[in-house]
């Protein structure tokens, strides 16, 4: 009988049972959807996440108070 980090392993068989992730289907129904879109509706799908981006960048550059170098040196 083999004999794996002091253990011995008999000669009985064994199963192993792995249940999926339930979110496993989500994904698979999401990326299905996805491939079906076109380029361009791809591409305007991805526009409201690089609007909110660029709104919340002018809004904390305009934000935050300019910062003199010469404190730094």
């Amino acid at each position: 009988m083999p004999h794996i980090n002091g253990q011995e392993w008999g000669k009985e068989p064994c199963m192993i049972v792995v249940d999926t992730d339930p979110r496993l289907e989500q994904l698979r129904r999401l990326d299905n959807w996805l491939g079906r879109l076109t380029v361009w509706k791809q591409n305007l799908l991805a526009a409201p996440f690089a609007l909110i981006t660029a709104v919340l960048t002018v809004w904390l550059n305009s934000a935050v108070p300019l910062v003199d170098p010469k404190l730094f040196s």
